[in-house]
């Protein structure tokens, strides 16, 4: 059986994300092509992230990172929004928009 559990400690309103995250369970590996163990913890108010994914086949520790949150960029929904439109108003469309789009 492959599943995934998260748990969430949501803020009051008016804010909508949550203030803490667990995820613990199995996921897809797209590089690897297999299922893998992924335990991921984020703390908005102890500026807290940190990830392991595991091989559960040979228990080969895949990924490993423990950062502050605020430092945990380029990642997700962290990555910066691609351009809409030129300085002039006018739409880009989206493959331009991907080609326009920095190096990270």
């Amino acid at each position: 059986m492959r599943d995934k559990v998260h748990i969430s400690l949501l803020a009051a309103p008016p804010d909508r994300r949550p203030l803490a995250e667990i995820v613990v369970g199995v996921d897809w590996s797209r590089s690897r092509q297999k299922w893998v163990h992924v335990e991921r913890f984020i703390s908005r108010f102890l500026d807290s992230y940190s990830e392991t994914v595991v091989d559960p086949e040979s228990g080969e520790v895949i990924h490993h990172c423990h950062e502050r949150l605020s430092e945990h960029t380029n990642h997700g929904s962290a990555k910066p929004p691609l351009p809409r439109c030129l300085s002039d108003g006018s739409e880009i469309p989206f493959f331009a928009a991907l080609l326009m789009m920095p190096k990270l």
